[in-house]
């Protein structure tokens, strides 16, 4: 029996050492955003790529000298693929990578609608599309945050299209429990 609890002991020992060797992302993620309001779901595509897509409220303080100073609130939809280059590192650093804790780098497309605030200025719906980098870790209770910055491209029905740059800060809570 004790060479039996052994043997089962160290099939059970390099299972996880040959799991943590070959990490891979999240099949599927669901974050509560709190700066932001909104949910999030990322889908693991291939062990480094994921599908991450968000709905939310944007809030954003706004200023022009036809109409002053208003705060806005718009809803927004976006998409972007994930590309998560750091697993390793940070496993033989003995960092965690659950819940895609890593860096990465993405393309970002989405769309953001009228404002639902009282608002007399005219606002005109658009699409952005960026090239990110980007990082985000989640602690042991579900705690998660993330910051992604690069280059975007706006294109509104105004014809007013350019280029701006793209910078995102999140905050939330990472639901359910560790897959890894």
């Amino acid at each position: 029996m004790k060479f039996f609890k052994s043997f089962l002991f160290s099939i059970l020992i390099s299972s996880f050492v040959q799991a943590q060797d070959n990490p891979s992302v999240e099949k599927n993620q669901f974050k509560i955003d709190f700066l932001n309001p909104g949910l999030t779901f990322e889908h693991g595509l291939t062990k480094k790529s994921t599908l991450f897509s968000e709905v939310g409220l944007g809030l954003s303080y706004q200023y022009s000298s036809n109409y002053g100073s208003t705060f806005v609130a718009s809803p927004f939809i976006q998409t972007e693929y994930r590309y998560y280059y750091n697993f390793e590192r940070r496993m033989r650093k003995e960092r965690d990578v659950s819940h895609n804790s890593g860096n990465f780098f993405g393309l970002n497309a989405g769309y953001t609608f009228e404002p639902i605030t009282n608002n007399e200025q005219n606002f005109i719906s658009n699409t952005n599309l960026a090239g990110i980098y980007g990082y985000q870790r989640t602690n042991k209770s579900g705690f998660n945050y993330g910051l992604k910055f690069g280059v975007g491209y706006s294109i509104s029905e105004a014809n007013d299209d350019a280029f701006y740059p793209y910078f995102d800060f999140s905050i939330g809570w990472v639901l359910g429990k560790k897959n890894k």
